[in-house]
């Protein structure tokens, strides 16, 4: 266990990625729910971001990234405490990286589905957030890695 903890401190710093792309998509899709009209019926231009469809997803965004923030923070103050056990640790680790990856890439496409065919754009950076995917399959495989030579350095 003396080199597996570098596997823990990634997992963090991998699971803390999601935080700011949160909020990167969460502003893009208010800019965009700001400046994209409608023609209400009595035929005056309305902002689609006066919409419960859109307001909703939104703010459920906007709110999740801060409750992301602070679950890192609580994280990272659970992984320095000496007075757990190295595997509670590994454990918090392993646990905050998987919540914050999957709710950020939840919130992601449900925005990206909120802005149509706009979401999809490369300029909106929305779809950028899908790609970072294979980094977290590259860090799995380090992880298995580390075991292994953590499990050989033993014998």
């Amino acid at each position: 266990m003396s080199s597996i903890w570098r596997v823990a401190v990634g997992s963090l710093a991998l699971g803390s990625i999601a935080i700011p792309n949160l909020q990167v998509s969460s502003y893009i899709a208010a800019r965009y729910f700001q400046r994209r009209h409608v023609t209400s019926v009595y035929g005056n231009p309305v902002p689609i971001r006066s919409y419960r469809t859109q307001q909703l997803p939104l703010l459920h965004a906007i709110a999740q990234a801060f409750v992301l923030k602070a679950l890192f923070k609580w994280g990272v103050e659970q992984f320095m405490d000496k007075n757990l056990d190295v595997r509670v640790r590994h454990g918090v680790a392993a646990c905050c990286k998987a919540v914050m990856v999957q709710h950020a890439q939840l919130a992601n496409c449900t925005l990206s589905e909120r802005m149509g065919a706009q979401g999809l754009f490369e300029y909106n950076r929305l779809s950028n957030s899908y790609v970072r995917t294979p980094s977290l399959r590259l860090e799995q495989e380090l992880t298995y890695f580390a075991e292994r030579d953590e499990g050989n350095q033993h014998r």
